[in-house]
Protein backbone atom coordinates (compact mmCIF):
# COMPACT_ATOMS: atom_id res chain seq x y z
CA UNK A 1 0.00 0.00 0.00
CA UNK A 2 2.88 2.38 0.70
CA UNK A 3 4.09 1.86 -2.88
CA UNK A 4 0.70 2.80 -4.30
CA UNK A 5 0.35 5.76 -1.92
CA UNK A 6 3.71 7.23 -2.96
CA UNK A 7 3.01 6.54 -6.63
CA UNK A 8 -0.40 8.21 -6.57
CA UNK A 9 0.99 11.21 -4.67
CA UNK A 10 3.71 11.68 -7.30
CA UNK A 11 1.16 11.40 -10.12
CA UNK A 12 -1.13 13.94 -8.44
CA UNK A 13 1.75 16.32 -7.80
CA UNK A 14 2.96 16.11 -11.40
CA UNK A 15 -0.53 16.65 -12.73
CA UNK A 16 -1.15 19.59 -10.41
CA UNK A 17 2.09 21.29 -11.43
CA UNK A 18 1.33 20.74 -15.12
CA UNK A 19 -2.24 21.99 -14.95
CA UNK A 20 -1.81 24.65 -12.24
CA UNK A 21 -2.09 27.65 -14.62
CA UNK A 22 -5.49 26.44 -15.76
CA UNK A 23 -6.62 25.69 -12.20
CA UNK A 24 -5.71 29.19 -11.06
CA UNK A 25 -7.42 30.84 -13.99
CA UNK A 26 -11.10 31.71 -14.16
CA UNK A 27 -11.44 30.45 -17.68
CA UNK A 28 -13.94 27.87 -18.87
CA UNK A 29 -11.14 25.25 -18.70
CA UNK A 30 -10.77 25.46 -14.92
CA UNK A 31 -13.24 22.66 -14.08
CA UNK A 32 -11.75 20.44 -16.79
CA UNK A 33 -8.26 20.97 -15.34
CA UNK A 34 -9.38 20.03 -11.82
CA UNK A 35 -11.13 16.92 -13.16
CA UNK A 36 -8.00 15.91 -15.07
CA UNK A 37 -5.83 16.18 -11.93
CA UNK A 38 -8.24 14.00 -9.93
CA UNK A 39 -8.61 11.43 -12.72
CA UNK A 40 -4.88 10.91 -13.31
CA UNK A 41 -4.39 8.26 -10.57
CA UNK A 42 -7.30 6.19 -11.91
CA UNK A 43 -5.96 6.45 -15.45
CA UNK A 44 -2.47 5.36 -14.36
CA UNK A 45 -3.90 2.46 -12.36
CA UNK A 46 -6.00 1.34 -15.34
CA UNK A 47 -2.93 1.47 -17.62
CA UNK A 48 -0.90 -0.54 -15.14
CA UNK A 49 -3.60 -3.20 -15.02
CA UNK A 50 -3.19 -3.58 -18.78
CA UNK A 51 0.53 -4.36 -18.74
CA UNK A 52 1.11 -6.14 -15.46
CA UNK A 53 -0.50 -8.13 -12.70
CA UNK A 54 -0.79 -6.13 -9.47
CA UNK A 55 -2.05 -9.31 -7.76
CA UNK A 56 1.55 -10.53 -7.81
CA UNK A 57 2.74 -7.55 -5.79
CA UNK A 58 1.29 -8.46 -2.38
CA UNK A 59 1.56 -11.78 -0.51
CA UNK A 60 -2.02 -11.37 0.73
CA UNK A 61 -3.33 -11.24 -2.83
CA UNK A 62 -1.48 -14.36 -3.92
CA UNK A 63 -4.42 -16.50 -2.79
CA UNK A 64 -7.29 -14.21 -3.86
CA UNK A 65 -8.06 -12.03 -6.82
CA UNK A 66 -5.34 -13.61 -8.97
CA UNK A 67 -6.32 -14.16 -12.61
CA UNK A 68 -6.96 -17.70 -13.81
CA UNK A 69 -3.84 -19.61 -14.72
CA UNK A 70 -4.45 -19.11 -18.44
CA UNK A 71 -4.89 -15.34 -18.06
CA UNK A 72 -1.96 -15.11 -15.70
CA UNK A 73 0.26 -17.04 -18.09
CA UNK A 74 -0.77 -14.76 -20.96
CA UNK A 75 -0.03 -11.60 -18.96
CA UNK A 76 3.30 -13.03 -17.85
CA UNK A 77 4.29 -13.87 -21.42
CA UNK A 78 3.33 -10.35 -22.54
CA UNK A 79 5.49 -8.90 -19.78
CA UNK A 80 8.42 -11.15 -20.76
CA UNK A 81 8.15 -10.00 -24.38
CA UNK A 82 8.06 -6.36 -23.29
CA UNK A 83 11.20 -6.88 -21.21
CA UNK A 84 13.02 -8.29 -24.24
CA UNK A 85 12.60 -4.80 -25.70
CA UNK A 86 13.40 -3.01 -22.42
CA UNK A 87 15.98 -5.26 -20.71
CA UNK A 88 17.02 -2.54 -18.22
CA UNK A 89 13.57 -2.29 -16.60
CA UNK A 90 14.37 -3.37 -13.02
CA UNK A 91 10.78 -3.16 -11.76
CA UNK A 92 9.62 -5.16 -14.78
CA UNK A 93 12.02 -8.00 -13.98
CA UNK A 94 10.88 -8.04 -10.34
CA UNK A 95 7.25 -8.18 -11.47
CA UNK A 96 8.09 -10.98 -13.91
CA UNK A 97 9.77 -12.96 -11.13
CA UNK A 98 6.76 -12.57 -8.87
CA UNK A 99 4.42 -13.55 -11.70
CA UNK A 100 6.39 -16.73 -12.36
CA UNK A 101 6.24 -17.52 -8.64
CA UNK A 102 2.45 -17.21 -8.67
CA UNK A 103 2.46 -19.67 -11.61
CA UNK A 104 4.77 -21.96 -9.57
CA UNK A 105 7.41 -21.74 -12.29
CA UNK A 106 10.16 -21.20 -9.75
CA UNK A 107 13.24 -21.75 -11.99
CA UNK A 108 12.06 -18.96 -14.32
CA UNK A 109 11.24 -16.81 -11.30
CA UNK A 110 14.84 -17.24 -10.14
CA UNK A 111 16.17 -16.28 -13.58
CA UNK A 112 14.03 -13.12 -13.73
CA UNK A 113 14.98 -12.02 -10.22
CA UNK A 114 18.67 -12.76 -10.81
CA UNK A 115 18.45 -10.42 -13.80
CA UNK A 116 16.91 -7.76 -11.57
CA UNK A 117 19.68 -8.30 -9.03
CA UNK A 118 22.37 -7.85 -11.70
CA UNK A 119 20.75 -4.54 -12.67
CA UNK A 120 20.40 -3.39 -9.04
CA UNK A 121 22.92 -5.30 -6.88
CA UNK A 122 22.06 -5.50 -3.21
CA UNK A 123 18.60 -3.93 -3.46
CA UNK A 124 16.83 -5.28 -0.38
CA UNK A 125 13.44 -6.01 -1.95
CA UNK A 126 15.01 -7.97 -4.81
CA UNK A 127 17.19 -9.97 -2.41
CA UNK A 128 14.15 -11.11 -0.41
CA UNK A 129 12.16 -12.04 -3.52
CA UNK A 130 15.14 -13.96 -4.92
CA UNK A 131 15.72 -15.87 -1.68
CA UNK A 132 12.07 -16.95 -1.63
CA UNK A 133 12.19 -18.03 -5.29
CA UNK A 134 15.37 -20.06 -4.71
CA UNK A 135 13.78 -21.68 -1.66
CA UNK A 136 10.74 -22.87 -3.64
CA UNK A 137 12.87 -23.87 -6.64
CA UNK A 138 15.06 -26.07 -4.47
CA UNK A 139 12.15 -28.29 -3.42
CA UNK A 140 13.67 -28.23 0.07
CA UNK A 141 11.72 -26.41 2.80
CA UNK A 142 14.86 -25.73 4.84
CA UNK A 143 16.08 -22.12 4.75
CA UNK A 144 19.88 -22.33 4.58
CA UNK A 145 22.38 -20.30 6.59
CA UNK A 146 23.35 -18.45 3.40
CA UNK A 147 19.72 -17.54 2.71
CA UNK A 148 19.29 -16.38 6.31
CA UNK A 149 22.35 -14.12 6.08
CA UNK A 150 21.00 -12.52 2.88
CA UNK A 151 17.59 -11.97 4.47
CA UNK A 152 19.16 -10.37 7.55
CA UNK A 153 21.15 -7.96 5.38
CA UNK A 154 18.02 -7.07 3.41
CA UNK A 155 15.89 -6.45 6.50
CA UNK A 156 18.68 -4.39 8.06
CA UNK A 157 18.68 -2.20 4.94
CA UNK A 158 14.87 -2.01 4.81
CA UNK A 159 13.10 -2.96 8.09
CA UNK A 160 9.69 -2.67 6.38
CA UNK A 161 10.17 -5.80 4.23
CA UNK A 162 7.36 -7.93 5.63
CA UNK A 163 8.22 -11.03 3.59
CA UNK A 164 11.80 -10.83 4.85
CA UNK A 165 10.65 -10.70 8.49
CA UNK A 166 8.31 -13.65 7.90
CA UNK A 167 11.02 -15.80 6.31
CA UNK A 168 13.54 -14.91 9.03
CA UNK A 169 11.03 -16.07 11.63
CA UNK A 170 10.60 -19.36 9.78
CA UNK A 171 14.38 -19.79 9.47
CA UNK A 172 14.84 -19.24 13.22
CA UNK A 173 12.04 -21.68 14.08
CA UNK A 174 13.55 -24.32 11.78
CA UNK A 175 16.76 -24.19 13.79
CA UNK A 176 14.88 -24.40 17.10
CA UNK A 177 15.51 -20.75 18.00
CA UNK A 178 11.91 -19.88 18.88
CA UNK A 179 13.01 -16.81 20.84
CA UNK A 180 14.45 -15.20 17.71
CA UNK A 181 11.47 -16.37 15.65
CA UNK A 182 9.12 -14.54 18.03
CA UNK A 183 11.26 -11.41 17.72
CA UNK A 184 11.08 -11.39 13.92
CA UNK A 185 7.34 -12.11 13.86
CA UNK A 186 6.52 -9.46 16.46
CA UNK A 187 8.31 -6.90 14.28
CA UNK A 188 6.17 -8.09 11.37
CA UNK A 189 2.99 -7.92 13.45
CA UNK A 190 3.57 -4.22 14.08
CA UNK A 191 3.43 -3.52 10.33
CA UNK A 192 0.33 -5.41 9.22
CA UNK A 193 -3.38 -4.64 9.45
CA UNK A 194 -4.40 -5.53 13.03
CA UNK A 195 -7.55 -7.47 12.18
CA UNK A 196 -6.41 -8.95 8.86
CA UNK A 197 -5.62 -12.57 7.96
CA UNK A 198 -1.85 -11.93 7.96
CA UNK A 199 -2.04 -10.65 11.54
CA UNK A 200 -4.00 -13.70 12.60
CA UNK A 201 -1.53 -16.10 10.98
CA UNK A 202 1.50 -14.38 12.51
CA UNK A 203 -0.16 -14.30 15.93
CA UNK A 204 -0.82 -18.05 15.69
CA UNK A 205 2.86 -18.69 14.91
CA UNK A 206 3.96 -16.57 17.87
CA UNK A 207 1.55 -18.45 20.11
CA UNK A 208 2.91 -21.82 18.99
CA UNK A 209 6.51 -20.65 19.45
CA UNK A 210 5.74 -19.47 22.99
CA UNK A 211 4.06 -22.80 23.70
CA UNK A 212 7.20 -24.65 22.62
CA UNK A 213 9.17 -22.44 25.01
CA UNK A 214 6.73 -23.27 27.81
CA UNK A 215 5.55 -19.68 28.12
CA UNK A 216 2.05 -18.26 28.36
CA UNK A 217 0.86 -16.44 25.24
CA UNK A 218 0.05 -12.82 26.06
CA UNK A 219 -2.53 -10.95 24.03
CA UNK A 220 -0.71 -9.38 21.09
CA UNK A 221 -1.25 -6.42 18.79
CA UNK A 222 -4.24 -4.15 18.40
CA UNK A 223 -7.21 -3.78 20.77
CA UNK A 224 -9.58 -5.40 18.28
CA UNK A 225 -7.48 -8.58 18.22
CA UNK A 226 -7.18 -8.43 22.01
CA UNK A 227 -10.95 -8.31 22.35
CA UNK A 228 -11.45 -11.24 20.00
CA UNK A 229 -8.54 -13.39 21.10
CA UNK A 230 -8.76 -16.35 23.43
CA UNK A 231 -7.23 -16.09 26.87
CA UNK A 232 -3.59 -17.13 27.17
CA UNK A 233 -4.61 -20.32 28.94
CA UNK A 234 -7.04 -21.26 26.18
CA UNK A 235 -4.45 -20.54 23.51
CA UNK A 236 -1.89 -22.70 25.26
CA UNK A 237 -4.37 -25.57 25.69
CA UNK A 238 -5.40 -25.45 22.03
CA UNK A 239 -1.78 -25.28 20.84
CA UNK A 240 -0.79 -28.19 23.08
CA UNK A 241 -3.69 -30.26 21.74
CA UNK A 242 -2.58 -29.55 18.18
CA UNK A 243 1.00 -30.50 19.03
CA UNK A 244 -0.09 -33.79 20.58
CA UNK A 245 -2.27 -34.56 17.56
CA UNK A 246 0.61 -33.86 15.18
CA UNK A 247 3.06 -35.98 17.16
CA UNK A 248 0.63 -38.92 17.23
CA UNK A 249 -0.11 -38.80 13.48
CA UNK A 250 1.51 -41.81 11.81
CA UNK A 251 1.53 -40.25 8.35
CA UNK A 252 0.13 -41.32 4.99
CA UNK A 253 1.36 -44.55 3.41
CA UNK A 254 1.78 -44.11 -0.33
CA UNK A 255 2.47 -46.60 -3.12
CA UNK A 256 4.01 -45.08 -6.26
CA UNK A 257 4.29 -46.99 -9.53
CA UNK A 258 4.76 -46.34 -13.24
CA UNK A 259 1.68 -46.63 -15.43
CA UNK A 260 1.62 -48.85 -18.50
CA UNK A 261 2.21 -45.95 -20.91
CA UNK A 262 5.15 -44.66 -18.85
CA UNK A 263 6.70 -48.13 -18.66
CA UNK A 264 6.40 -48.58 -22.42
CA UNK A 265 7.89 -45.16 -23.17
CA UNK A 266 10.62 -45.38 -20.55
CA UNK A 267 12.00 -48.90 -19.95
CA UNK A 268 14.63 -47.47 -17.62
CA UNK A 269 14.51 -44.39 -15.42
CA UNK A 270 17.29 -42.04 -16.58
CA UNK A 271 20.12 -40.88 -14.35
CA UNK A 272 19.39 -37.65 -12.54
CA UNK A 273 15.64 -38.29 -12.34
CA UNK A 274 13.90 -37.22 -9.13
CA UNK A 275 10.54 -38.32 -7.74
CA UNK A 276 8.53 -35.61 -5.99
CA UNK A 277 5.59 -36.40 -3.71
CA UNK A 278 3.62 -33.18 -3.26
CA UNK A 279 0.96 -32.57 -0.61
CA UNK A 280 -1.43 -29.63 -0.88
CA UNK A 281 -4.43 -28.47 1.09
CA UNK A 282 -7.62 -30.11 -0.20
CA UNK A 283 -9.45 -27.65 -2.41
CA UNK A 284 -6.46 -25.38 -2.96
CA UNK A 285 -5.78 -24.12 -6.47
CA UNK A 286 -2.09 -23.28 -6.16
CA UNK A 287 0.55 -21.67 -4.00
CA UNK A 288 3.35 -23.34 -2.06
CA UNK A 289 2.59 -26.95 -1.05
CA UNK A 290 2.03 -28.12 2.51
CA UNK A 291 4.76 -30.72 2.17
CA UNK A 292 7.16 -32.31 -0.29
CA UNK A 293 9.18 -35.55 -0.32
CA UNK A 294 12.10 -35.61 -2.76
CA UNK A 295 13.58 -38.98 -3.80
CA UNK A 296 16.61 -39.00 -6.08
CA UNK A 297 17.03 -41.82 -8.60
CA UNK A 298 13.93 -43.72 -7.41
CA UNK A 299 13.43 -47.44 -7.96
CA UNK A 300 9.79 -47.99 -8.88
CA UNK A 301 7.43 -49.26 -7.66
CA UNK A 302 8.10 -48.07 -4.12
CA UNK A 303 6.25 -47.46 -0.87
CA UNK A 304 6.85 -44.53 1.48
CA UNK A 305 5.22 -42.75 4.40
CA UNK A 306 4.65 -39.01 4.19
CA UNK A 307 4.80 -37.45 7.66
CA UNK A 308 4.99 -34.02 9.29
CA UNK A 309 8.76 -34.15 8.77
CA UNK A 310 7.98 -33.49 5.09
CA UNK A 311 6.09 -30.27 5.88
CA UNK A 312 7.32 -27.14 4.10
CA UNK A 313 7.02 -25.23 7.38
CA UNK A 314 7.33 -26.87 10.81
CA UNK A 315 4.79 -24.36 12.12
CA UNK A 316 2.21 -25.68 9.67
CA UNK A 317 2.37 -29.47 9.83
CA UNK A 318 0.49 -31.57 7.29
CA UNK A 319 -1.43 -33.36 10.03
CA UNK A 320 -3.35 -30.23 11.05
CA UNK A 321 -5.19 -30.21 7.72
CA UNK A 322 -8.58 -31.89 7.59
CA UNK A 323 -7.75 -33.25 4.17
CA UNK A 324 -5.00 -33.04 1.59
CA UNK A 325 -4.47 -33.91 -2.05
CA UNK A 326 -1.41 -35.84 -3.13
CA UNK A 327 0.37 -35.95 -6.45
CA UNK A 328 3.53 -37.75 -7.58
CA UNK A 329 5.74 -36.43 -10.35
CA UNK A 330 8.81 -38.06 -11.86
CA UNK A 331 11.04 -35.22 -13.02
CA UNK A 332 13.48 -36.49 -15.64
CA UNK A 333 15.62 -33.35 -15.24
CA UNK A 334 15.45 -33.16 -11.44
CA UNK A 335 13.58 -29.81 -11.57
CA UNK A 336 10.77 -29.35 -9.00
CA UNK A 337 8.47 -27.69 -11.57
CA UNK A 338 6.83 -29.69 -14.38
CA UNK A 339 8.78 -29.93 -17.64
CA UNK A 340 7.65 -31.49 -20.90
CA UNK A 341 8.49 -35.19 -20.84
CA UNK A 342 7.97 -35.67 -17.08
CA UNK A 343 5.45 -38.22 -15.82
CA UNK A 344 2.93 -37.47 -13.09
CA UNK A 345 -0.08 -38.95 -11.34
CA UNK A 346 -3.52 -37.45 -10.94
CA UNK A 347 -4.18 -35.44 -7.77
CA UNK A 348 -5.70 -37.78 -5.19
CA UNK A 349 -7.63 -36.42 -2.22
CA UNK A 350 -6.87 -38.05 1.12
CA UNK A 351 -8.80 -37.93 4.37
CA UNK A 352 -6.07 -37.93 7.03
CA UNK A 353 -8.36 -39.59 9.56
CA UNK A 354 -9.04 -42.81 7.62
CA UNK A 355 -5.43 -44.07 7.37
CA UNK A 356 -6.02 -45.85 4.05
CA UNK A 357 -3.18 -46.73 1.68
CA UNK A 358 -2.90 -44.22 -1.18
CA UNK A 359 -1.99 -45.35 -4.70
CA UNK A 360 -0.29 -42.86 -7.05
CA UNK A 361 0.22 -44.07 -10.63
CA UNK A 362 2.57 -42.13 -12.91
CA UNK A 363 0.43 -42.31 -16.02
CA UNK A 364 0.18 -38.74 -17.32
CA UNK A 365 2.94 -37.35 -19.53
CA UNK A 366 3.59 -33.64 -19.14
CA UNK A 367 3.30 -31.96 -22.54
Amino acid sequence: MMFWGISLFIVLLAGAITLWPLVRSHSRWRLAAVAAVMALPLIIYWMYQGVGTPAALSPEAMTSGVPADGDMATLTEQLRQRLSESPDDIEGWVLLGRSYKSLQNYPKAVQALETAQRLAPGQALIVVELVEARLFASGNPQITAEMTALLEQAVKADPTLQKGLWLLGIAAAQTGDDRSAIGWWERLLMQVQPDGPVSQTVTEQITQARTRLGEPSPTIAAPKIAAEAKTAAEQKTAAEAETVAAESWPGVVINVALGASATAAMPQIPNGAVLFIIAREAGSSGGPPLGVRRISQPVLPLQLTLTDKDSMMPQRPISLSAGIKLQARLSLTGQPTPVAGDWQSTSTQVDLANGELTQLILGQKVE
